[in-house]
């Protein structure tokens, strides 16, 4: 429910999808969509597999998790399936990985999530080997996981901009309340020690309290 509030439903399509389980010790998750009647209608699929080795109770790695498929359905990656058939798993490519990822990180910090959080998620799949290193299958033009960290980091303007802390910080800085704006921008600089626009404004709350 939280990330869903911080993404905006996709034109034309049944929303909000549903989510389902599989129980199978396989270590996966992915999402589709697919025509029932005159509806297209979202789903995202996340494997028992997944949940016990990957996630292992941690809302924030799971966070990610479910931007990322929530991204593959909102930025159009999934192609509908024909009415009455079954859900046929989607195999996307090396672009769409990477757009998917940076969606799904984007959500989970407007959602309140941390960045540090969604990461050791990432981290977590790297130490179990999973060949290919890719949500939605096996493909040799999926990217790496390290490439997918690396470009997350290259990006992590647009990531701290979309942290929760970062838009209120902003929203009490205008409101002249320096000390939420203080505590808010501490939080910021603490996910993310290179944001020189968290630190800049850090500073200025602090020195506006003296």
């Amino acid at each position: 429910k939280r990330l869903l509030a911080a993404v905006e439903p996709p034109p034309g399509v049944e929303w909000p999808p549903t989510f389902d389980l599989m129980e199978t010790g396989q270590i996966n998750a992915f999402a589709g969509v697919r025509r029932v009647g005159k509806k297209l209608v979202p789903q995202v699929f996340v494997t028992s597999g997944f949940l016990d080795k990957v996630v292992e109770g941690d809302d924030e790695r799971l966070a990610f998790v479910m931007g990322h498929e929530l991204g593959h359905i909102v930025l159009g990656h999934c192609t509908e399936q024909r009415e009455g058939t079954d859900f046929v798993q989607q195999v996307f490519g090396r672009q769409h990985e990477i757009d998917a990822d940076m969606f799904g990180m984007e959500a989970a910090l407007k959602a309140g999530y941390s960045l540090k959080g969604g990461l050791a998620g990432i981290r977590r799949i790297m130490e179990l080997g999973v060949p290919y290193n890719s949500f939605e299958g096996l493909s040799a033009t999926h990217p790496s996981w390290k490439e997918r960290i690396s470009f997350m980091d290259k990006e992590q303007a647009k990531l701290w901009r979309a942290m929760s802390a970062f838009d209120s910080g902003t929203h009490f800085l205008l409101c002249e309340q320096y000390v939420a704006a203080e505590r808010c921008f501490r939080e910021v600089v603490k996910q993310c020690p290179a944001c020189t626009e968290g630190w800049a404004n850090l500073g200025y709350a602090q020195l506006m309290q003296y």
